[in-house]
């Protein structure tokens, strides 16, 4: 196995010195088994040697990583993932970027011999034996030139920096070395190995890491004489479902596995429903805060770590309103909302938990207001709280089924959802875009 690794390289190495549009000899699945394995083992190297470089370059600050646009796929679940990292994107740029590369299969070409064609068959004849002479003489820059747009496609994964222009061709070398070695396997034998190929590579390097990444990226970690602040971002992996939790006691504030949209609501006591934005993948980034009140000083928590969140992630608030509908929550019974009344309910120190699983959310100790916010985001419905009954709650509902919830807030919890119109106020949060 050694030897045909060898062999393969060395075939390899002289195919970059110098590119010929030749298919190998060899076409046995056998033959190409043995290449497509030594070039994987090759491949697997070199990216060995050039992932630990590039996460150098994040960790010194001159590229920020985090914001590479793949991560986007780690809001799909795995089958998708799968779908698109291992099967559409490798077609689809082999089609692409590798296709035109052997001569009778790039229809730029063709099309001129076509239209050639139409001026007689002498023309036609004229043209094409140029272009195939062309062609040959011109393949070596032609095939470089695949590879080199192959990677530098790629930078677009980032976002734009100054920095980033400098470090292109670190950043952008995996994709040209993979560049290379799928316009060999593309001439040397077909379009089907390399999307193969591709697709292996794909599965290596985008889809395993994903899977085995750490969950929790911290962002944040301050601890003053008077307080102590933690804000990590969360990486949800493919098929998790993840619960999300809320508790105030006293001096600490813990939320769990919640998106910044809504961390942003409830630090504004505003319904999710109400916050807009210039951002929809930053908003619903995924994080864990936890504020901690070391002095017996009172401290608006909501404040300090909004604060913070914008600095963070880089944003500022906006107001404005527009006339909308919404849903008011209204009570129809007191003497049946009070069943449900917390017992452990304590002035000062008690907890207000939320946790929506796949088919109910459950409200212990919460007031309406924060059941109310709690249906907004559930339910992707204006819910405000229209009353004044105060207290906390225990409630368990539905969730995805919104007649069967109003029909459970009616009959359990004597509680009723009014349709209006309103003119509302809205937060707008506004990212700053990287210059």
């Amino acid at each position: 196995m050694i030897n045909s690794i060898q062999e393969n390289y060395k075939d390899f190495w002289a195919f970059l010195k110098k590119p010929l549009i030749q298919k190998d000899e060899i076409q046995t699945w056998q033959h190409k088994a043995k290449r497509l394995f030594s070039l994987l083992t090759i491949d697997i190297l070199i990216m060995l040697i050039l992932m630990p470089i590039i996460m150098g370059i994040g960790e010194l600050g001159l590229v920020d990583l985090s914001k590479n646009k793949n991560s986007m796929l780690l809001q799909l679940p795995f089958w998708e993932l799968v779908l698109l990292g291992v099967i559409i994107i490798p077609l689809f740029e082999e089609l692409i970027f590798r296709l035109y590369l052997r001569f009778k299969h790039n229809f730029l070409v063709r099309l001129i011999i076509l239209l050639a064609s139409l001026t007689g068959k002498q023309n036609k004849n004229r043209i094409e034996t140029y272009l195939t002479i062309f062609w040959e003489k011109k393949f070596r820059g032609i095939f470089y030139f695949s590879a080199i747009v192959f990677g530098i496609v790629h930078i677009l994964n980032f976002d734009y920096s100054i920095s980033l222009l400098f470090l292109a061709p670190i950043l952008t070398a995996p994709q040209l070395f993979v560049g290379l070695v799928l316009g060999y396997l593309r001439v040397r034998h077909n379009l089907i190995l390399g999307i193969f190929m591709h697709a292996i590579h794909n599965a290596i390097f985008l889809v395993i890491p994903i899977l085995f990444m750490d969950e929790i990226s911290e962002k944040l970690n301050i601890k003053t004489k008077d307080y102590s602040l933690k804000i990590a971002e969360y990486t949800i992996k493919p098929n998790e479902n993840l619960d999300s939790y809320s508790s105030y006691k006293g001096n600490e504030s813990i939320f769990k596995g919640i998106s910044l949209k809504t961390m942003i609501a409830t630090l504004n006591d505003k319904d999710e429903m109400f916050i807009e934005s210039n951002d929809f993948l930053k908003m619903n980034t995924i994080i864990n805060v936890n504020f901690k009140n070391h002095s017996k000083v009172h401290y608006d928590n909501k404040k300090i770590i909004l604060k913070q969140l914008s600095k963070v992630y880089g944003f500022h608030i906006e107001k404005f309103k527009k006339r909308r509908y919404v849903w008011e929550l209204c009570l129809l019974d007191s003497l049946i909302l009070v069943k449900h009344q917390s017992t452990n309910f304590k002035n000062s120190g008690y907890t207000s938990t939320i946790s929506v699983s796949s088919d109910s959310i459950i409200i212990k100790n919460g007031n309406l207001g924060s059941i109310a916010s709690t249906l907004t985001s559930e339910y992707d419905k204006f819910i405000i709280n229209n009353t004044n009954f105060k207290g906390n709650f225990n409630l368990k509902l539905p969730l995805k089924d919104f007649k069967t919830l109003e029909k459970i807030l009616n009959s359990k919890y004597g509680l009723r959802l009014n349709k209006k119109e309103k003119e509302l106020e809205y937060t707008y949060i506004n990212f700053k875009k990287d210059k």
